[in-house]
């Protein structure tokens, strides 16, 4: 955290920088993902299940508000507000949910 910020108390998460998504950020997305998701030391067999999911695709960001946490041109992390659709009875309800 620069010197300043520590002098002048003010809280680092409100300097933080995201971008919107682009549709030729998937390849990078789904990377990251599989690293993060690797941290965990997860068995090659268990990466293998967790491919459908942690793969990120231009659909995928086209219809979906997503977002990239970069600091000095670097990306650290991103997060995407995904429409679901809920049935109800007698009702169409919306609910937006964060996937990180």
């Amino acid at each position: 955290m620069p010197l300043w910020l520590r002098l002048i108390k003010v809280p680092y998460i409100l300097f933080l920088m995201f971008r919107p998504a682009r549709t030729a950020d998937a390849a990078f997305l789904t990377a990251l993902s599989f690293r993060a998701k690797a941290y965990w030391e997860y068995s090659e067999e268990l990466m293998a299940v967790f491919r459908k999911e942690l793969t990120v695709t231009d659909v995928y960001l086209r219809d979906n508000e997503a977002w990239i946490y970069e600091e000095k041109g670097r990306a650290f992390g991103w997060y995407a507000l995904v429409f679901w659709p809920i049935l109800t009875p007698g009702a169409f309800m919306k609910k937006w949910a964060a996937v990180i």
